[in-house]
């Protein structure tokens, strides 16, 4: 699988008045399965989606990355937050946090899961009016230092309303926010459904962090007298990177980048579809592929190089037959080309020996771990072949007795019933017919027997006498001359 992005979280949870909901997600951009934590009432129920709180009061969970990131770097990421589906009666809201101290924090204090927690510097996603500092819409706000009061000079930018179009945001539908820091400027810009809603520039690193630029980043959530269900979704951090992908000939490579709004995928070759957001690539020679993404915040252009390795070649042959009953086996060697052989009967060595009759099947492995497979088919076979010809045939179309072939003798033959028992057991057959004034119809020269459907150069053949002769050999290495007449009747 295709790993575009990693998240570290842990859930910190703090009551409050009406315990809130703190929720943070960050993604750095080269991490791929990085560490992280669920503490409390937090669960993963998806790929990429946490419920931070279940629709119960007085719930706790959190989510924190295990590594500390490194505010001397730039960041833009973006989610997807759900504040549940009660208004009047719902609690509390989520933040995005930053704090040097521990991934365990949050267990203790108020406001929002982070109360108290110094330093911090918090992105707040409010659903609770707390008086008297709270405004009354959904609202959004940037703090420090564990305190939700915006009457302090702890609150660094807003509060205002979270949605640029409603005072509600516990809606029962998913809200994207994207956090974009830019170490640079020392700009911190909050987005909410696509629109900016709050910026603060400032030197956080020596005004609020104390000159320490490490941080861990999380999200946490709590309920209290109030309640929600609070979930976290998809998230990204924006640009992707290149990445690199190896597959063997004839396999393919599923891609997963879901969670934006379009994709546009090139070139349009060996792709299940070029504009999914889950293609499965499937190229036979190395290959770079380029997708465009566009979602409501940015677009970008995302590289994923595809190597391509060669599978082994193996093969055994056609299938074989021998004379168990009289002691007779069959031996195959593979050449020593390969890091793995693995043969259906147990045996892992270059050479296997047939002493029954058995359908084998090999796997081979390179250096690539790259696999293929082959199959022969072992029968025990000990009397000669010897065929014996019918002497008419009706080739009407009625579907009986239509063609003219040989039949078997021999009780394998007879007891096999069907043409690939001969086409397996000829080694060489040479059949020829003529007409009554000695002009050939029809000639055959291979390995299996004969059909004549009774047409001469796609033309309909008289009605008549017709003479054959067959010369023949079969896997006991006997060789066999037939001739005979047959009559053929429309």
């Amino acid at each position: 699988m295709f790993l575009i992005d990693s998240v570290s979280m842990i859930f910190s949870l703090q009551n409050r008045s009406t315990i809130g909901v703190v929720v943070f997600i960050m993604m750095l951009i080269g991490t791929v399965n990085a560490q992280y934590s669920l503490v409390g009432k937090a669960v993963q129920t998806g790929t990429k989606t946490y419920q931070l709180t279940p629709d119960s009061l007085w719930k706790e969970g959190s989510v924190w990355n295990n590594n500390k990131i490194d505010l001397n770097n730039s960041f833009d990421l973006y989610f997807d937050l759900y504040f549940g589906i009660h208004d009047a009666t719902g609690a509390d809201g989520m933040t995005f946090t930053l704090q040097p101290l521990s991934t365990n924090i949050g267990n203790a204090g108020l406001g929002l899961g982070v109360g108290g927690v110094t330093p911090s510097l918090i992105v707040e996603y409010d659903t609770y009016q707390n008086t008297p500092y709270d405004i009354v819409a959904d609202h959004i706000a940037i703090e420090k230092n564990g305190n939700v009061d915006h009457n302090t000079l702890n609150t660094l930018a807003g509060p205002i309303q979270a949605s640029a179009s409603s005072v509600n945001i516990e809606d029962g539908q998913f809200h994207t926010s994207r956090v974009k820091w830019n170490a640079t400027t020392k700009t911190l810009d909050v987005y909410f459904d696509c629109v900016l809603r709050l910026s603060y520039t400032n030197d956080v690193i020596a005004n609020v962090f104390a000159g320490n630029p490490n941080v861990y980043y999380g999200f946490t959530a709590s309920t209290g007298g109030s309640k929600n269900e609070q979930i976290i979704r998809d998230f990204h951090f924006v640009p992707y990177k290149k990445i690199f992908d190896t597959i063997c000939a004839g396999d393919s490579i599923q891609i997963d980048i879901s969670g934006d709004l379009t994709y546009n995928w090139s070139p349009d070759s060996n792709i299940t579809s070029t504009t999914s957001s889950k293609p499965f690539l499937f190229p036979t020679l190395p290959t770079q592929y380029l997708v465009d993404v566009t979602n409501c915040y940015a677009s970008w252009q995302d590289t994923i190089v595809v190597a391509v390795n060669a599978k082994p070649l193996v093969d055994l042959g056609p299938d074989v037959s021998a004379c168990f009953a009289e002691g007779k086996t069959l031996t195959d060697t593979l050449p020593n080309i390969y890091s793995s052989v693995q043969w259906s009967n147990g045996s892992k060595g270059l050479t296997i020996v047939y002493t029954k009759a058995e359908q084998v099947i090999v796997t081979v492995s390179n250096a690539f771990s790259c696999q293929s497979k082959d199959t022969i088919v072992v029968t025990a076979y000990c009397d000669s072949m010897s065929l014996c010809f019918p002497n008419v045939f009706t080739p009407n179309g009625d579907g009986i007795n239509d063609d003219f072939r040989p039949c078997g003798n021999t009780e394998e033959e007879i007891n096999s019933g069907n043409i690939s028992f001969y086409n397996t057991h000829l080694t060489f057959m040479h059949f020829v017919i003529y007409d009554r004034w000695g002009i050939k119809v029809f000639e055959e020269k291979k390995t299996e027997i004969p059909i004549w459907d009774g047409l001469v150069s796609n033309n309909l053949a008289s009605s008549g006498t017709y003479y054959w002769v067959a010369n023949y050999s079969d896997l006991t290495n006997k060789a066999f001359e037939k001739s005979g007449y047959l009559t053929l009747l429309r």
